[in-house]
């Protein structure tokens, strides 16, 4: 299995295509900060809470995290799972081009929404025709995802299927 910590974008994403079960299934130890569970609505909360591990971040990693080095932009949320992952050797999910930066810089590994719905096709968890009427979908509300990969790949997941 391996240990991941993911975003809000990542798990309100697939919670909005109704992915969250089929996310569950891969092979994948699921984990977030209390952070990000904050930032989900109430209905995304309560699906995540009963499958993620949901990590706290005590007084003394909070210092930790302030006296880090950030770039502009980062989200408390946003340092607790980069915190957490960097402490934890886990991959992060994230939909922020700037997190995958970070992630990059610090020697973590890191990737976004489209390396989840791959692993969906290469699971066998979802069929590749599917999987790009979700990526669609998603594109329809998502207008920050990088639209040639998405375009590809779904020009890929088609003529598979």
């Amino acid at each position: 299995m391996q240990l991941v910590i993911t975003d809000a974008n990542i798990l309100i994403d697939l919670y909005e295509l109704d992915l969250l079960e089929l996310f569950f299934q891969l092979p994948f130890d699921v984990h977030t900060s209390s952070f990000i569970l904050d930032e989900l609505d109430e209905d995304c909360a309560l699906v995540v809470k009963t499958v993620v591990k949901v990590l706290e971040v005590n007084s003394t990693q909070k210092i930790q995290i302030d006296a880090m080095r950030w770039n502009s932009g980062f989200s408390f949320p946003d340092k607790s799972i980069l915190f957490l992952a960097k402490i934890n050797s886990m991959m992060v999910l994230s939909g922020e081009k700037k997190m995958m930066t970070w992630c990059k810089s610090n020697k973590l590994v890191g990737h976004g929404i489209l390396y989840v719905f791959q692993s969906f096709v290469d699971n066998d968890l979802l069929s590749a025709e599917d999987t790009a009427d979700k990526l669609s979908k998603l594109i329809e509300f998502n207008h920050w995802l990088p639209m040639d990969a998405c375009l590809s790949l779904i020009e890929t997941w088609r003529a598979e299927s």
